[in-house]
């Protein structure tokens, strides 16, 4: 008689078991999905329009280091530029520009009450103040060190950039846009509005032509009716 084999019975629903608990228990993110996941909580820049100004157009226009203190660029991509602020080998501040174009970044300044070098500024929070320059460029500082950089520190470094070169960017990427624009370029309203009176008034205008000819119709018809008739009195 042969024995009864428990593990035969048991090893492929104890696999199954197991296998069902690895499913089910939830993985560690890998180092890819971290960095995505501490990028979003830190308030990554939210997705540009298609003709967004290139990051490297806007090094330019940051401020120059001076006063003991040194600018590292750290980032640069489309519609985003941004550079560490340091002094004494320390991160001090973050100083950026990003193109609001096709973004609601711009959206905060429409209640501003308060300007910067002319521009409506915003503050975030306590360690944020920004400025919007020509309804189209944001410009950042961001402190790092907040006992030793505050908002009067944020503020004299927004300055600092060449804010007026930025308004000219912004003034020449929309004349650009406009160039591009056929000059005769309509809305999908308005051609769809065109192409109905186009329609209408070719319909009125086969109408009227099917009515004269009817007319005409008629009026020979009647020729030939009186012709007829006085030839039939001749005879």
């Amino acid at each position: 008689m042969t024995a009864f084999n428990w593990r035969r019975v048991f090893a492929p629903i104890l696999i199954s078991v197991l296998l069902l608990v690895s499913a089910c228990t939830p993985q560690p993110p890998n180092r890819f999905e971290q960095a995505q996941k501490e990028s979003t909580q830190r308030g990554a820049q939210p997705a540009v329009a298609k003709d967004a100004t290139k990051g490297g157009e806007f090094n330019k226009f940051f401020p120059k280091p001076s006063g003991g203190y040194e600018r590292v660029f750290t980032q640069e991509k489309k519609g985003f530029a941004e550079a560490k602020l340091k002094k004494d080998g320390k991160d001090v501040a973050m100083l950026a520009i990003s193109d609001t174009k096709g973004t609601p970044a711009a959206d905060k300044f429409k209640t501003s009450t308060t300007k910067i070098a002319g521009y409506p500024a915003v503050t975030v929070g306590t360690t944020q103040t920004a400025i919007l320059v020509d309804d189209r460029y944001q410009v950042k500082v961001l402190s790092r060190d907040p006992v030793n950089f505050k908002a009067a520190e944020r503020e004299a470094w927004l300055k600092k950039f060449d804010l007026a070169g930025l308004a000219r960017l912004s003034s020449a990427s929309k004349a650009s846009n406009t160039a591009k624009k056929p000059a005769n370029a309509i809305s999908p309203a308005n051609l769809k509005a065109k192409t109905e009176q186009a329609k209408s008034a070719v319909d009125t205008a086969a109408d009227q032509a099917s009515d004269a000819a009817q007319d005409k119709t008629s009026k020979i018809s009647e020729l030939l009716k009186a012709a007829k008739e006085k030839a039939a009195q001749g005879s």
